[in-house]
């Protein structure tokens, strides 16, 4: 990969711009696997903030552009956000707030943030994952 130009499937030439530091690729797939387990069954937002959190900052000690990372995570976080707000009005009886006809409850508040903790946590993973570990490696 030195001196080699080479785009990533988003084309965001994150991959061209990112001085790499080797990992493992099993170790880094371990890492990560585990890390999406974790994701995945935490019962409270504060796991998968704490690991969306590790992935940035592995991926700015990595020397990736921080507006590459935003970039590729905006989609993740529109997700999060609309999963977020259909869970406070369609999720609940404790009534937490009314705009118009529409009514957020508590229990969708709370259902909301780890839903969409644990989609910008498993989203931040994969995209660290994918970063740092070239095709050739995964494929090969």
């Amino acid at each position: 990969m030195h001196g080699h130009a080479e785009l990533d499937c988003c084309g965001s030439g994150l991959v061209e711009t990112v001085v790499r530091r080797r990992v493992n690729t099993a170790t880094g797939a371990l890492l990560a696997g585990l890390g999406l387990l974790a994701n995945l069954i935490a019962p409270s937002p504060l796991v998968p903030l704490a690991l969306c959190l590790l992935a940035a900052a592995v991926l700015i000690e990595a020397k990736a552009p921080p507006r590459a990372i935003l970039r590729r995570l905006i989609v993740p976080w529109y997700f999060a956000a609309v999963a977020a707000a259909t869970q406070l009005f369609l999720v609940g009886s404790t009534p937490l707030i009314e705009i118009g006809p529409f009514v957020g409850y508590h229990e969708g508040l709370a259902r909301g943030m780890l839903l969409a903790s644990k989609i910008l946590g498993g989203s931040a993973l994969v995209l660290a994952l994918s970063d740092l570990t070239e095709r050739n490696q995964v494929l090969g």
